[in-house]
C-alpha cells in the first residue's frame, strides 16, 4: 500500500501529531508493506518525522532527501531579486547581501528551508523599497522572520527535550552564565523524573532528548575553555525570553513541567 502526504508538514503537526500516530498504528496492524511518501521543504518536520518512526518501531527503513545546499538557497535568493534590465539594481543586491545578512539567512535556512517562506520575506523586503536596495532593508524582516520561526521550532519539540531546556534555562540563569556541564544537567533531568515518579523516563531516553537537541543546534558544545577539564561544556543558542514565548503556547505538557514552568518562568 502506498500512501501520498503531498502537506506532510500539516499532517504531522495536526492536533500534537495524533495523526501521525494513527498512521504508525495501522502500520502496526496491516499485513502488507506500507509505503508513506511526504514532500515538504520545512526541515525540522523531516526531523521529527524520521526521529517518531525511529523512537517508535523496530524494523522500519527511512529515506529523507536533501532540500539543496545553502548554496543554491542563495542562489534562488538571488534569482528572484534579479533584474535583467537594471544592472544598477543588480549591483546593490549584491551589495547588500552583506555576511552579517547572509548569516542571518543562513540561521532561517537552518530552521525552515521553505521557498514559499522565502518569497514571503521578499515581497515584504521589496515592499518597504522606496528606491535602491540596502542591507538595512534586509534586517528586520530577517529578524522578525527568524524570531518566528525559532518560537515555532521550539514548539516541536519532546516533553523531555523542553525539560531539559527549562533546567538549562533556569541553571544558567541562577548561575549568571551561558554555559553548563551536560553531566550535571542529564543528572538535573534525571532527578527530576526520579521526584516526580508519575512519569517513566529513562536516563537512555534522557541522553536521547540531549543529543537531539546538539543535532538541532538548540544546544552546542561551547568553544570557552576555562580549564583543561571542562569537556562536556555546552552552551544555549535561544535566549530565556524565546523559551517563555513558546511556553505561553504550549498546551498537553506533564503536570509536573506545568508547575515548574509556573513557578518558575510564567509565574
Amino acid at each position: 500500500m502506498f500512501i501520498v502526504l503531498n502537506d506532510i508538514e500539516k499532517f504531522c503537526e495536526f492536533r500534537k501529531q495524533s495523526l501521525l500516530y494513527v498512521l504508525f498504528d495501522s502500520v502496526q496492524n496491516t499485513r502488507g508493506n506500507l509505503f508513506v511518501i511526504g514532500t515538504t521543504q520545512c526541515t525540522n518536520i523531516i526531523e521529527r518525522f524520521e526521529k517518531r518512526i525511529l523512537s517508535r518501531f523496530s524494523q522500519r527503513i527511512v529515506y529523507t532527501f536533501s532540500l539543496g545546499s545553502f548554496k543554491e538557497y542563495l542562489d534562488v535568493l538571488l534569482e528572484i531579486l534579479d533584474c535583467p534590465e537594471n544592472e544598477k539594481w543588480n549591483r546593490n543586491v549584491q551589495t547588500a547581501l552583506s555576511n552579517k545578512v547572509k548569516s542571518m539567512f543562513q540561521q532561517f535556512y537552518d530552521i525552515d528551508n521553505s521557498i514559499g517562506r522565502l518569497f514571503q520575506i521578499i515581497v515584504i523586503i521589496l515592499n518597504s523599497i522606496q528606491d535602491s536596495i540596502n542591507e538595512s532593508h534586509f534586517i528586520l524582516p530577517l529578524s522578525n522572520a527568524l524570531h518566528s520561526s525559532r518560537i515555532k521550532y521550539l514548539n516541536d519539540f519532546s516533553d523531555t527535550e523542553i525539560l531539559i531546556l527549562l533546567l538549562i534555562s533556569q541553571h544558567c540563569r541562577n548561575q549568571g552564565s551561558e554555559t553548563f556541564f551536560k553531566k550535571f544537567l542529564i543528572d538535573c533531568v534525571n532527578k527530576f523524573y526520579e521526584h516526580h515518579n508519575t512519569i517513566q523516563v529513562t536516563s537512555e531516553r534522557v541522553e536521547l532528548a540531549f543529543t537531539e537537541l546538539v543535532k538541532s543546534r538548540v544546544i552546542q558544545p561551547s568553544s570557552a575553555r576555562i580549564s583543561k577539564k571542562n569537556t562536556g561544556l555546552y552552551t544555549m543558542m535561544y535566549h530565556e525570553e524565546e523559551i517563555k514565548e513558546m511556553l505561553r503556547n504550549k498546551v498537553n505538557m506533564p503536570e509536573c513541567i506545568n508547575l515548574l514552568v509556573k513557578h518558575d518562568f510564567l509565574h
